[in-house]
């Protein structure tokens, strides 16, 4: 993972709720993760460039290849949201752990602690 998707993965492991994510989730989550960031780098490129820019050989308008990156990677980060109750709808049917306590799994990245 590139700095920044670590830094996407330590704040979903530090915001999701206590035993939300379990070890069978990683695959799932570091696709979230990959996604959130792709999303994020290309909608401040977006912002840079603009909604439309100019084509190469013709100098027209034409739409930012941002846009689509942000519109495919906005529908896998929603995909894989959903399957990790990140949303509140995808919360509504799962049931967490009451206790708060307890060490997170995913704290380290998804490995396992050092013994």
């Amino acid at each position: 993972m590139s700095p920044s998707q670590k830094e996407g993965w330590d704040f979903a492991v530090a915001h999701a709720p206590y035993s939300l994510l379990k070890l069978i989730d990683q695959g799932v989550l570091s696709v979230w993760v990959v996604a959130e960031d792709t999303f994020r780098t290309a909608a401040q490129r977006m912002a840079q460039t603009g909604l439309l820019v100019k084509a190469a050989n013709t100098d027209h308008p034409v739409q930012s290849p941002y846009l689509r990156i942000v519109s495919k990677q906005s529908l896998i980060m929603l995909r894989a949201a959903a399957e990790l109750g990140f949303s509140p709808s995808g919360r509504a049917s799962i049931t967490l752990r009451p206790d708060g306590g307890g060490n997170n799994s995913f704290s380290n990245n998804g490995r396992p602690p050092a013994a």
